[in-house]
């Protein structure tokens, strides 16, 4: 039994300790569109969230209901799904990129893609997750 409570003492400080390493909070993001006259996609900035999210969730981080990353979308090319499918990289890249200010800093980050199958949701994803690591960093 002393053994078992050594463990389970063990157990929670290391728990503990990792709340408060990875504990705090991140900013909620305040997405808006500021590409210009490029074609805007309502289904971009939810997606957006919903990947920074998920990342969030799966690292054990809670998003603030306080605090807020400015994001804006500076970049945007989706091609139409049709002819990405039939003619994939001839028919050029999906762009994605945002600027993120927080704290008086700013951080950008974008990715593209000339993959006929995949498409603006998986760029939503990727520029989702890499957000997250952005602000993570940020508020260590």
């Amino acid at each position: 039994m002393n053994q078992l409570n050594r463990q389970v003492t063990l157990f929670l400080m290391l728990f503990l300790l990792s709340l408060s390493v990875h504990g705090s909070s991140l900013p909620k993001l305040n997405i808006i569109w500021n590409c210009g006259a490029c074609a805007q996609n309502a289904k971009v900035i939810p997606l957006i969230r919903q990947a920074y999210r998920a990342e969030a969730q799966s690292r054990g981080r809670t998003i603030s209901s306080t605090e807020t990353a400015q994001v804006e979308i500076i970049d945007f090319r989706q091609r139409n799904p049709g002819t990405r499918v039939m003619l994939g990289i001839m028919a050029g890249k999906d762009r994605l990129g945002l600027r993120i200010t927080y704290k008086d800093l700013e951080y950008y980050t974008s990715d593209t893609s000339a993959n006929a199958i995949q498409g603006m949701n998986h760029l939503c994803a990727a520029v989702g997750a890499e957000t997250y690591q952005q602000l993570a960093w940020a508020t260590k």
